[in-house]
């Protein structure tokens, strides 16, 4: 079907591929427009040459590419560093030291281990903009990313949003933290509003 023509559009934009004589795929994006030209209705299009955009968008990924294989390369060495100093730390701490001594290392247990959440948490996002954004349902993501034991109400089912495929992990991050600091958190109410131009997502637990 013709997005102008059957959908009533009045314009379609959208990115495609010409073939040029010699065979060459040419990325375009290509635009349609309706007009009436003596007094006939007639379809003008038009095509912008995005080669350049797509060569540039290739670059971009294939250095984060890079960069992420970098990251998770020295993120790996370091964790196995901090394991190798809390280990030592629990060791030391064996030895029944002297109460000062003994809170030093309690405190550099805490300092490790909250560098550990640290590098968890670059891990989880390393992919942060690494993909194309995509439309997705709130509904869906907020259902995917539910522990079982927790039960949900969700008032977004007919919403979606266009937004990196990570956001996914927002909720999973949501509900982590109302059951890991809500203390008995049995119901989790997520709702969806929309205020002028903009959408609210609330998120709430019962903790």
């Amino acid at each position: 079907k013709c997005p102008v023509t059957d959908c009533g559009q009045n314009v379609d934009t959208s990115e495609r591929v010409l073939l040029a004589g010699d065979g060459t795929q040419i990325p375009v994006l290509k635009t349609v427009v309706p007009v009436i030209m003596a007094d006939r209705n007639i379809l003008v299009e038009s095509f912008v040459d995005i080669s350049e955009h797509k060569r540039a968008e290739a670059a971009i990924r294939e250095a984060n590419r890079k960069l992420n294989l970098l990251s998770s390369i020295t993120r790996h060495d370091v964790a196995n560093q901090l394991t190798a100093v809390l280990g030592y730390t629990q060791l030391a701490a064996m030895k029944k030291p002297d109460p000062v001594v003994a809170d030093f290392l309690g405190k550099i247990t805490t300092a490790v281990e909250m560098i550990q959440r640290q590098i968890q948490f670059t891990k989880e996002y390393q992919e942060l903009g690494v993909h194309a954004p995509a439309w997705s349902g709130i509904s869906d993501l907020i259902r995917g990313a539910r522990p079982k034991k927790v039960r949900l109400r969700c008032t977004c089912d007919t919403i979606e949003v266009y937004a990196d495929p990570m956001i996914g992990r927002v909720f999973f991050n949501l509900f982590d933290n109302a059951i890991r600091y809500g203390e008995k958190v049995t119901t989790i109410t997520a709702g969806c509003k929309k205020r002028g131009d903009e959408l609210v997502i609330t998120f709430a637990d019962n903790g």
